[in-house]
């Protein structure tokens, strides 16, 4: 007898059709982007910047020195930690204007980044993965993020397809990920930390497995070895092979430790991103993921029963995955903690755990559709499930707008696109190209950088490497840029030898000292900045 498949069957194996899932991901993610992302504005001042280098790379551009910082230990020892995304924006900012390029291209990689989770949650064989990618898409925290117009989106591209092939145990695979983690960003130690944790994990659930098998254990810790060096060797060779190298060495230092963790120095206002998150903020932020981490970790623990009884090499894998996902979760909420934009990490690794941990939950609840005799065994508990799972998507929806709705009202009080640039355009045909001009933001750099490379600035990208290079100058361009000092055209121009400022209108305090100084004399002014000539 023939048995004849049903319009229900067809239509559940059309839907779950992962060709299918992915175009609806990419779609999806690609709508959202473009609506999270309002066309000319620009949250973050570093997008400026991020264009401003691809238009120099366009250029066939590389500087080993930054001297449009002169104030800062870039000056004479820059690296671009960036490379590859810079790379990767030529043909945006080429194809159209700097600002709408790189829109298009965050917008792009999004859209891949959505594509490249769901296919890793596969390789994991994940049930439900096309529901877990959803559940990332509706992370308002991650969302916001990795939609700020930076190098975010294609890094954790990288990052997931990285970890695709380090659950396939691919050596070469390992090594390429962190030798283009390495070109891309300063994110790359994560990719290593994760291939790190995975071996111990491997060494420690093998251990849990077969305690007394020795040959096991040494293979097992043979293999991971193996995996880390290649990571090791990728991230070395990546450095080593830089263009920049052996300056991206003190600049990726400087980067990754002193400021991404240690935290640098309080003097320096670095920015909301850097400030640490309350665990009200926290919990109200990422609060939706709480209760799936606490059924994660009841189904790590259900996963390391099964493997001490059973002992297979499934169950070591599958171990090994979820205290790998479990320990990176809490390392990154521990840093989030500390410094709020490790959201960013702390979000996919949460939903990776909780994709991993809570898979024996899912098999209980959604067992395999058999027919024994005239009985289809678990049939009203999958039922009751499915009923329970679209109410939580229905609700999860609704929040998961609400939210992100609320993020993009960031983007409505960005930046516009020509932000500062007809001040910077004004410096441009007026000013002797290669005189130094003041700012007394650091957070105006990346505009001025954009409009015009032809003169050099004071601060910029992170006040603390003007703070590393020389404390008294940058407490007093500090003192300068607050308003404070009531000769700022005598101190600016005997202190830093710059006979011109530009002073956005935010900063209406050191307006209103340069109005009334007879040193300073307004030869420009829109909207968005004051242009002044001063003199001694």
């Amino acid at each position: 007898m023939v048995a004849v498949e049903t319009p229900q069957e067809s239509f559940r194996k059309l839907f779950t059709h992962p060709l299918l899932q992915g175009v609806v991901l990419v779609v999806l993610s690609f709508v959202l982007a473009v609506w999270v992302e309002v066309p000319n504005r620009f949250p973050d001042p570093d997008s400026f910047y991020h264009a401003g280098m691809a238009e120099l790379a366009s250029e066939g551009r590389f500087p080993s020195r930054f001297p449009w910082l002169e104030l800062t230990s870039l000056r004479d020892t820059y690296a671009d930690l960036h490379l590859v995304y810079h790379l990767l924006l030529v043909p945006f900012v080429k194809a159209f204007d700097p600002m709408p390029g790189i829109r298009i291209a965050t917008i792009t990689a999004f859209a891949l980044l959505a594509i490249a989770f769901f296919v890793l949650l596969r390789r994991l064989t994940v049930r439900g993965a096309f529901l877990f990618t959803l559940l990332l898409l509706g992370s308002s925290a991650f969302v916001f993020r990795l939609n700020l117009a930076k190098s975010q989106g294609f890094a954790f591209i990288v990052l997931f397809l990285g970890l695709i092939t380090l659950h396939r145990r691919s050596r070469t695979g390992v090594f390429l990920a962190a030798v283009f983690a390495a070109w891309m960003s300063s994110h790359w130690p994560v990719y290593v930390v994760a291939v790190t944790t995975l071996a111990a994990c491997h060494v420690f659930a093998t251990v849990l497995g077969e305690p007394g098998s020795w040959r096991t254990i040494r293979l097992s810790l043979m293999e991971g070895t193996r995996l880390l060096g290649s990571a090791l060797a990728g991230a070395a060779a990546g450095l080593v092979v830089h263009p920049y190298f052996p300056g991206i060495l003190h600049v990726a230092k400087q980067q990754i430790w002193e400021i991404a963790l240690v935290g640098g120095v309080a003097e320096a206002n670095v920015g909301i991103e850097w400030g640490a998150l309350s665990l009200r903020e926290f919990a109200r932020s990422v609060g939706f993921l709480f209760p799936l981490i606490a059924l994660a970790a009841a189904g790590t623990l259900s996963t390391v029963i099964r493997l001490v009884r059973r002992s297979e090499v499934n169950d070591r894998d599958a171990v090994a995955r979820v205290l790998t996902f479990g320990l990176l979760t809490t390392a990154f909420a521990v840093l989030t903690l500390r410094s709020r934009r490790h959201v960013e990490f702390f979000v996919p690794f949460a939903v990776l755990f909780a994709a991993v941990g809570i898979q024996p939950f899912i098999s209980w609840l959604w067992p395999p559709r058999v027919q024994v005799g005239w009985r289809r065994p678990g049939g009203t508990r999958r039922a009751f499930s499915s009923i329970i799972l679209v109410v939580a998507i229905l609700g999860f929806t609704v929040g998961s707008y609400r939210a992100i709705r609320n993020q993009r009202q960031y983007f409505l009080d960005g930046f516009r696109g020509d932000h500062l640039r007809g001040a910077a355009m004004w410096v441009r045909e007026h000013v002797p190209k290669g005189e130094l001009v003041f700012h007394g933001d650091w957070d105006d750099f990346p505009f001025l950088f954009l409009w015009d490379r032809e003169h050099r600035y004071l601060v910029g990208l992170d006040p603390r490497f003007a703070f590393w290079e020389d404390h008294d100058r940058f407490r007093a361009w500090q003192m300068i840029g607050r308003g404070d000092a009531t000769d700022a055209s005598r101190r600016i121009v005997e202190e830093f030898g710059a006979t011109y400022a530009v002073v956005a209108n935010q900063q209406d305090k050191l307006q209103a000292v340069l109005g009334a100084d007879q040193a300073a004399t307004i030869v420009y002014s829109d909207a968005d900045a004051k242009v002044y000539a001063l003199r001694h």
